[in-house]
């Protein structure tokens, strides 16, 4: 049975829950505006078909003896969540549980897009040599469970509109504007 805690982590805008195991290895990282709900979603939505996960409750770090690890792995969280244009993915140790083989493509193909820059989902489809599945696409990197690690926030519509995320429209803009800076308003409508 996998073992993993959970933990909140606050940003200046935005919070998430994030998921990792005493190691510090992130599986999951949900976002939101509030704390209010996080919980939830993690343990009703995302984790209750997982009976082979068992989460517990880190609400501090005496649970476990040593959670250097996992300190280290909340301090990247944190640093990627207020900077995310310098979030360097092969700092922070990773595994994916969640997706069928078509996610975990578009997933990958999402780990390839540069920080500071955005794609769309035609173009994207067109990269996965699926031209004419951009909401199949689309569907795959909605169903991204590791937040800003794995950037489907990089993702805009054909006409670089921001549209539906997982985790909110609003926290998507947030992430974006610390992102591209000044670009901003030069890659998205």
């Amino acid at each position: 049975m996998l073992n993993l805690f959970y933990t909140t982590v606050p940003a200046s805008s935005y919070h998430a829950l994030v998921v990792v195991d005493k190691d510090g290895t992130l599986y999951y990282m949900t976002l939101s505006k509030t704390n209010t709900g996080l919980l939830q979603l993690l343990m009703v939505k995302d984790f209750s078909k997982h009976t082979h996960i068992r989460l517990n409750a880190l609400s501090s770090t005496t649970l476990i003896k040593d959670a250097s690890r996992i300190n280290q792995t909340v301090a990247l969280v944190r640093e990627a969540m207020e900077d995310p244009k310098s979030m360097d993915i092969s700092k922070i140790k990773y595994k994916i549980i969640f997706g069928t083989s078509l996610q975990r493509r578009v997933w990958d193909k999402l780990l390839e897009i540069e920080p500071g820059t955005v794609t769309d989902y035609f173009t994207l489809a067109g990269a996965l040599k699926m031209p004419t599945s951009s909401r199949v696409v689309g569907n795959c990197v909605g169903a991204n469970r590791i937040a800003l690690f794995i950037p489907c926030h990089r993702v805009l519509t054909k006409d670089r509109k921001i549209s539906g995320y997982r985790y909110g429209v609003e926290v998507k803009r947030d992430i974006l504007q610390l992102e591209l800076g000044q670009e901003f308003d030069k890659l998205v409508n």
